[in-house]
């Protein structure tokens, strides 16, 4: 599973021109419009941080059409100041994809990307939770919830860096013979994903619009010493040992 976090980034790469090009034009659905552009914009950045890796070409036009669709949408609204962060954000994704290399994050980066989290809190109806990841186990982690909106604030708390990652388990497969198959690498099946340092916390933004079962998967190799090069840790990953949990989602009003 150590594909997990590149392919999670092309999945929200190709959403950001989904999400962002399929609202309506009406004031409240493209502030609605705009709510989904930062939290899709701030989860590419965390991915892309995280992996501290390369941006090939196809990637980088993804991104340049992304950022003008969200500056557009942002312009249908009266939120000023967070689309000044957002165009921060947007900014090092450009610098990333022009130079095909995931730049270092200056104070004004960092900083824009923290208030662009709140902002998501406060006003774009993104419900908490907060999952807590150490070796061999999260805490915190839903049993249930219902479709919507949510941000999982994620706090590694253990020794090593850690991932959360969110699949979405297909039908009845049970979850130890879904994470051994190749279904768990398919692109379709993978939701969201952040990584963190340990101290260190990141958030996971999720659209959950259909019923089912879904989990969250630390594929890290245990013994990773570096996030930017999960090599660094032997055969075995964190979710073979437990790092693992399973939640239900059902529809709003059943």
């Amino acid at each position: 599973m150590r594909r997990l976090i590149p392919i999670a980034l092309v999945i929200l790469l190709t959403s950001l021109i989904y999400v962002t090009s399929a609202s309506a034009q009406q004031p409240d659905t493209d502030r609605a419009g705009a709510c989904l552009t930062a939290s899709e914009v701030t989860q590419v950045f965390s991915l892309a941080t995280a992996v501290a890796g390369s941006v090939d070409a196809a990637k980088a036009e993804n991104i340049r059409q992304s950022v003008d669709i969200g500056r557009k949408r942002f312009a249908k609204t009266d939120l000023e100041a967070p689309l000044k962060d957002v165009a921060v954000l947007a900014g090092y994704l450009e610098q990333a994809a022009a130079s095909e290399v995931v730049p270092d994050i200056s104070r004004a980066v960092a900083q824009a990307d923290r208030r662009v989290d709140r902002f998501l809190i406060s006003e774009c109806s993104f419900k908490q939770v907060k999952v807590v990841g150490r070796e061999n186990s999260f805490s915190g982690a839903p049993d249930h919830l219902r479709t919507g909106l949510y941000a999982f604030r994620f706090r590694n708390s253990g020794q090593e860096p850690h991932e959360m990652a969110v699949l979405r388990i297909p039908g009845d497969m049970p979850l130890d013979q879904f994470l051994a198959s190749p279904a768990s690498l398919d692109p379709s099946a993978i939701v969201a994903a952040v990584r963190a340092v340990p101290g260190a916390s990141d958030t996971a933004y999720l659209i959950l619009t259909e019923a089912g079962r879904y989990a969250l998967v630390d594929a890290l190799p245990v013994g990773t010493t570096s996030l930017s090069d999960s090599q660094t840790g032997g055969a075995e990953t964190h979710a073979a040992r437990g790092m693992v949990s399973e939640f239900k989602v059902t529809k709003r009003g059943k």
